[in-house]
């Protein structure tokens, strides 16, 4: 471990300094018999003592830069009596050929969805051998603050020549009576093209096996699928036996919703509603006058007086309720018109997998006032409030542009699922957080069968956090499964880029350093035993 800091020890260098000073002996005048007084004026005795004082007070000064080098383990482009190095070894999955305990590593770099965090380690031991391929993804923080560490040697191990890993999926609308659509992103990373054999796995049963040959680049295989009510776990297997092992298996979840009703409240002919909501999946009545009574799942208040609504429709029925010109109303008040976009979504929220939803610039005027906010403006006003059965949006579907987007049906989708709390699947990456909403206390099974209990954050809402392991997580209540949660690798590890040579140059230099600690202090003991041996003469 490296302390620069105790360099600024070096400020101490003027003690010796001031001491010498004070102890020098001043000459004073005397009455000497003539031949001792000539002996005692000899030039030569007086030029030596005072060569021999300022030699002590050299080497003096000397010993404590000594120390304090010695101290702040500075680095010498040679070796001297240190000819071990701590081995750092880099554990991310793309090393997984590589094993710590084979390697008779010191100090193992930690991964976070299998990429590991190496700028933290070397920040703390700058010195040693680093044992990684140099994947790029994994020094990205060290690039970018320019950083350079000297006292390291990098051990680069090769990677494969070639590689075929599944970097994404993407679920269609997922509803019973129909085909649900599942899309996988497969990367080549070979020369050429490659055909291999791939499986795919629904409730452990193959229900897809094929040949097929995958261009460089990009690849996307598309499945459709017929699927029971309900929540389902699956996996997409590839057969690479020359890449990465880690990259070959893509894990989803699913939850295949029934057909469901819902009741539209609005005044207007809801036209991009009707058009939105698909009648293979939905069973739709639009209510021009409240007092229809019409049984449905959910309701959809949009552009119809908040005050022709009773407002404990929600206790029975879960809905959707857009406020525009909202006037007064419990939830939400009128405001001048704002221009904002949506702030960035955590991975931990529902809505994580709908990105694009940050790119449009949404028109509104009502102010949100009750319920916990999922969804933020980057203005800090709310998008998307909660409050029991009933989601409160500021803007109208029928008059906004929003609803023009194509990321529009998708997240409407979505907020039928959140709002019918059947669907408590959940698709992450390895080592992230994972917040759960369910009406049960939930019990999390590991891909390793260990059980896990998430923390509870308030009513019906729960943290789990240990998703360290690719695979699928069951979520139960003790006696039935709800739903899956899919933990995959991260997909930048899957990609075959490393550091360049010039980009190696930058971080570690040309060549080497070694740790001067041992050398400094050998200069040290010298200098020491010098002075003592000036001062006795």
């Amino acid at each position: 471990m490296s302390f620069p800091q105790f360099l600024f020890l070096l400020l101490l260098i003027p003690i010796p300094i001031i001491f010498h000073f004070i102890s020098k002996k001043l000459l004073h005048k005397k009455d000497f018999p003539s031949l001792l007084f000539i002996l005692r004026s000899d030039r030569r005795l007086l030029r030596w003592f005072l060569i021999r004082r300022l030699l002590l007070l050299l080497l003096r000064i000397g010993v404590i830069i000594s120390l304090i080098f010695a101290a702040s383990n500075l680095l010498i482009p040679f070796p001297f009596f240190d000819p071990y190095n701590k081995i750092i070894l880099d554990q991310s999955l793309s090393m997984e050929k590589l094993e710590a305990s084979s390697y008779k590593a010191d100090i193992v770099i930690p991964n976070r969805g299998g990429v590991s965090f190496i700028h933290n380690v070397l920040k703390k031991h700058p010195i040693g051998v680093l044992v990684s391929d140099a994947q790029r993804n994994g020094f990205k923080e060290l690039l970018k603050n320019e950083k350079r560490y000297p006292g390291i040697n990098l051990d680069k191990i090769s990677l494969p020549k070639g590689n075929i890993g599944i970097i994404d999926h993407q679920i269609g609308a997922p509803f019973i009576g129909e085909y649900t659509d599942i899309m996988f992103t497969i990367l080549n990373q070979y020369k050429n093209s490659k055909s291999v054999y791939i499986s795919l796995y629904i409730d452990d049963i193959v229900i897809r096996q094929k040949e097929v040959t995958l261009n460089q680049g990009i690849n996307e295989i598309k499945f459709s699928l017929s699927l029971d009510e309900g929540p389902h776990k699956g996996y997409l297997m590839i057969n690479d036996k020359d890449g990465f092992q880690f990259d070959n298996i893509r894990y989803l979840s699913l939850f295949i919703n029934p057909l469901t009703k819902v009741i539209i409240y609005s005044l207007r002919h809801p036209e991009r509603l009707l058009a939105a909501l698909n009648p293979s999946f939905f069973h739709v009545n639009w209510v021009k006058t409240p007092q229809e009574e019409i049984e449905g799942d959910i309701f959809i208040i949009d552009g119809f007086p908040l005050d022709m609504i009773s407002w404990n429709i929600g206790d029975s029925v879960p809905g959707i309720v857009c406020f525009s010109n909202a006037g007064e109303s419990p939830y939400a008040n009128e405001i001048p018109y704002k221009l904002s976009k949506i702030t960035n979504i955590s991975s931990i929220s529902p809505f994580s997998d709908l990105k694009t939803l940050l790119n449009i610039t949404i028109r509104y005027n009502s102010k949100l006032e009750m319920g916990r906010t999922l969804l933020y403006f980057r203005n800090g006003d709310a998008f998307l409030k909660k409050k029991k059965n009933l989601l409160f949006l500021p803007v109208s579907f029928e008059n906004s542009d929003f609803s023009l987007h194509p990321v529009f049906i998708p997240f409407l989708y979505k907020l039928v699922s959140l709002i019918l709390q059947k669907d408590f699947n959940k698709d992450i990456l390895m080592d992230q957080a994972v917040i759960l909403e369910t009406p049960f206390n939930p019990i999390i099974v590991s891909p390793d069968d260990r059980k896990y209990v998430p923390a509870s954050l308030g009513v019906d809402k729960y943290l789990f956090i240990h998703t360290g392991k690719s695979g699928i997580y069951e979520i139960s209540d003790g006696f039935r499964t709800w739903g899956y949660i899919s933990v995959n690798p991260d997909p930048t590890e899957t990609y075959l880029d490393t550091l360049k040579s010039e980009d190696i140059v930058i971080l570690f230099g040309k060549k080497g350093y070694n740790n001067g600690t041992t050398l400094f202090l050998v200069i040290g003991c010298l200098l020491f035993i010098l002075s003592a041996i000036l001062e006795r003469k």
